[in-house]
């Protein structure tokens, strides 16, 4: 179920800014800074200590970085009691939904993605339409570089990378019918599209490009190559082509790709 990886991808997140916001918070200085206004000023005071045993500073004679980094330690106290928050909360929501145990993960699985293992008899009745049908037809579909298909789709797609598992496991979710490194001929050259979409409404077809090396100088010149070769045959980024990129320090997400795929829903009609 999407919204649960997209929730698990978020839990991560938290955990690294409240681990990050726990680092802060002990470099900061000691005190608390409290603020008042009197007429139409505001006075600062630094609290040093707890309770009777506050010394308390008028800030006038403190230097103003300090000032500044005392309001920096309010700040981030209360962004981590807001995070802590948030993951109580994703916490109670794992323990309450469905889950199970396998190779020591946790998994969430959704019961209506359930129907289509259990009872595919019902699910054809539910999804039997002609892009159905399009979805399930054998194609043509690159067959180099079989050894680097490793990672697996929530519906059992064998893809080349976690970042293209992911795509698909969107698409998956969304029922957004979909094939896997298609042939495409181009002109008198053959390309191989990461996904080739059909629009669930209007069937219009639409091509994803998920380039993931794109720090590589040589992934780079590929990349440069493969968008003329679209743009020649009148396949054209944003219009007909979905392109997706990614860093180390950027990697995709479910998130990221939800956002993609509803692009593609709303505006590439």
């Amino acid at each position: 179920m999407l919204f649960n990886q997209m929730l698990l991808e978020e839990e991560k997140r938290l955990e690294k800014l409240s681990e990050s916001l726990e680092e802060k918070l002990k470099q900061a200085p000691d005190g608390k800074l409290n603020v008042y206004k009197r007429g139409n000023k505001w006075r600062w005071y630094i609290r040093l200590g707890q309770n009777r045993e506050a010394v308390r500073l008028c800030a006038d004679k403190v230097d103003k970085q300090v000032l500044k980094k005392l309001a920096e330690k309010e700040a981030d106290r209360r962004k981590l009691l807001d995070v802590k928050q948030q993951l109580e909360a994703i916490s109670r929501y794992k323990s309450a939904y469905y889950k199970k145990h396998q190779d020591g993960k946790f998994l969430l699985q959704s019961r209506f993605e359930a129907l289509r293992t259990y009872s595919p008899g019902m699910w054809e009745l539910l999804f039997d339409s002609e892009l159905v049908q399009w979805e399930k037809a054998d194609y043509a579909q690159l067959q180099r570089y079989q050894d680097q298909k490793k990672t697996v789709s929530n519906r059992g797609l064998v893809t080349r990378s976690k970042s293209e598992s992911i795509i698909a496991t969107v698409l998956e979710d969304m029922e957004i019918p979909f094939h896997y490194e298609e042939q495409l001929m181009v002109g008198n050259t053959v390309l191989h599209p990461d996904f080739t979409l059909r629009h669930p409404q209007t069937a219009k077809t639409v091509y994803w490009e998920h380039f993931g090396l794109i720090e590589e100088p040589a992934y780079k010149a590929d990349t440069l190559k493969k968008f003329g070769r679209y743009i020649e045959a009148g396949i054209f980024p944003g219009i007909q082509l979905i392109c997706t990129f990614e860093t180390r320090a950027e990697p995709m997400t479910f998130k990221k790709a939800k956002a993609y795929a509803d692009y593609f829903l709303s505006n590439m009609m």
